[in-house]
């Protein structure tokens, strides 16, 4: 599937498909071997590169990079305080295990997996502003 997606994406590296279902982009690109029939391609860096091009993978993967950042610099600001920085700790485990199961299933497609993520990125900076006002 991976291999075919960099196909895909050969032919619209920039801006990519399109954020679309790609079930049938898909059957016109798959191996004459490949059987398995898929409207996402099993790897979020690799789906998002055929849908939203080079270009796009790039603005996400700074947006997850500033998720990353913000979360460790509540930790690192808070490390006394055990409740945001354990609340903190856990923000960075969730969003660290769900870009690394991303190399293996597009689980940014995934509401369940995501209402998941954002609302643990949500609490961390929600319980650091909380600690703000009452200083």
């Amino acid at each position: 599937m991976w291999e075919t997606g960099l196909r895909m994406w050969s032919d619209k590296p920039i801006l990519g498909f399109g954020d679309i279902d790609l079930y049938k982009t898909y059957l016109t690109y798959r191996t004459p071997t490949g059987d398995e029939p898929a409207g996402h391609l099993h790897n979020n860096y690799v789906h998002l590169l055929v849908t939203l091009g080079g270009a796009g993978l790039l603005i996400v993967l700074f947006l997850f990079f500033m998720v990353l950042k913000t979360e460790y610099g509540i930790f690192s600001t808070h490390r006394s305080d055990p409740l945001i920085r354990n609340i903190s700790l856990g923000a960075i485990s969730v969003f660290s295990g769900f870009l690394i199961n991303g190399i293996f299933e597009w689980n940014f497609g995934d509401h369940e997996i995501m209402v998941f993520v954002w609302f643990t990125v949500g609490l961390c900076l929600a319980v650091e502003r909380t600690a703000e006002k009452k200083l």
